[in-house]
């Protein structure tokens, strides 16, 4: 499918002109690496000449990323033969943005769930609170996706909280 036709808003949206998108495959505002799993949904509307909305990641002109809610729908002439598809576009970056940041805050959240009942479970001995220490460092390096996590433990408990808390790191690679 060919563009014949953009906006403004559109060029604003993806850093081409006019000129430079007309006649061009709509494949050119594609990333370089498109979820094939929601363009096989949206060639199958547009082979069925049916309408669809998907979110997609597509390249401005200068090579940066955005995301994009794609609704296409065909348009039909007088004897109902689809004479192209009409293609509305709106920027969803931060939406999808912020989407991720929930999705990590609630992996973040489950996994401290997870730590503070596998921390509350472990028995008085020192190596098997040593073990389950482990144990909920392990879930926590899964939930963040590090390479590695290392806590450090002050036996110091005559010092203040507050003086504790701050000797204290987590730290994730």
């Amino acid at each position: 499918h060919r563009i014949i036709y953009v906006n403004q808003a559109f060029s604003q949206l993806t850093g081409y002109s006019y000129e430079e998108l007309i006649g061009q495959p709509v494949e050119m505002l594609r990333s370089p690496h498109p979820d094939s799993a929601t363009l096989l949904v949206l060639d199958a509307a547009l082979q069925k000449q049916q309408p669809c909305t998907v979110v997609l990641r597509n390249q401005r002109k200068d090579g940066t990323l955005y995301w994009n809610e794609l609704t296409a729908s065909p348009i039909f002439d007088a004897q109902q033969v689809c004479t192209g598809f009409i293609g509305i576009q709106t920027d969803v970056s931060a939406r999808v943005e912020a989407q991720a940041m929930v999705a990590q805050q609630l992996r973040y959240a489950e996994a401290l769930a997870n730590c503070s009942s596998v921390l509350l479970s472990s028995s008085s001995s020192p190596h098997a609170y040593q073990q389950t220490l482990t144990q909920a460092l392990e879930i926590m390096r899964h939930a963040v996706q590090a390479d590695r996590i290392t806590f450090y433990h002050y036996l110091e408990p005559h010092k203040e909280m507050q003086d504790r808390v701050l000797s204290m790191q987590l730290l994730a690679h």
